[in-house]
């Protein structure tokens, strides 16, 4: 990909409102994306985890369609035809995110972790699933140590900006009908939750690592839809 310099630019992360570098791609196509011109944030492959990731920003008013159990991701701007990404007579859970719950192009939708209610961002970017230490309390979370011994993990922005969070077992999470058990987390008061005035509530920034437990995902973000199915 041909790039040119494109200035600098603050932007939102996990973490802060932070600097950064910007290039221009004279072309970039993805599924029903095809923009030309398009002003791409400089990040370093550490704090990706990737070579690069498409935002929300080019994901505006369309369609992600995220299959897991055949490992496909296409971007669409219509809806799944019958028989397509979402097969008849799979269970499939349904979420619509109101005005007042969208931020950024980004959904917010509620779930549950029993009878506390759980206001949870959706984040295709994020491989790790965050809550913030009022939803850890609310929720009795217990700390576990990981693979290595450790109890504390450093999260990262796309900067390499990092922050330490703790790992934590949340024992369960509702979405509608469905209820996932035994999910690893991590927890920290992030700026992200500042950002959406979440600090005080339950919250947390759902990433893939939940995502991927149903068997397909569908995030439109012109309808402002999250649909999930096992």
């Amino acid at each position: 990909m041909d790039l040119e310099a494109g200035g600098a630019a603050r932007i939102h992360t996990l973490i802060g409102h932070e600097p950064v570098d910007l290039a221009i791609a004279a072309r970039i196509r993805s599924g029903s994306v095809d923009v030309r011109n398009h002003r791409l944030v400089l990040a370093t492959r550490a704090g990706l985890g990737v070579d690069g990731l498409i935002g929300v920003d080019l994901l505006k008013g369309q369609r992600l369609h995220l299959n897991f159990r055949r490992r496909r991701t296409f971007i669409g701007a219509g809806r799944p035809s019958p028989g397509g990404l979402l097969d008849r007579g799979r269970f499939t859970v349904h979420f619509h995110a109101p005005p007042a719950q969208r931020f950024a192009d980004l959904l917010l939708i509620d779930v549950h972790r029993g009878a506390l209610p759980v206001k949870a961002i959706i984040d295709t970017g994020a491989q790790v699933s965050v809550i913030n230490t009022t939803m850890a309390r609310a929720a009795g979370c217990r700390p576990i140590v990981l693979l290595d011994g450790s109890r504390e993990r450093r999260v990262q922005s796309p900067t390499g900006l990092s922050a330490p969070a703790t790992p934590m077992m949340l024992d369960l999470l509702q979405f509608g009908d469905i209820t996932l058990r035994n999910l690893p987390v991590l927890v920290g008061d992030f700026h992200v939750f500042d950002l959406w005035n979440l600090n005080d509530r339950p919250a947390m920034l759902l990433g893939v690592d939940v995502m991927k437990l149903f068997e397909r995902v569908v995030v439109d973000l012109r309808r402002a839809e999250l649909v999930l199915q096992v």
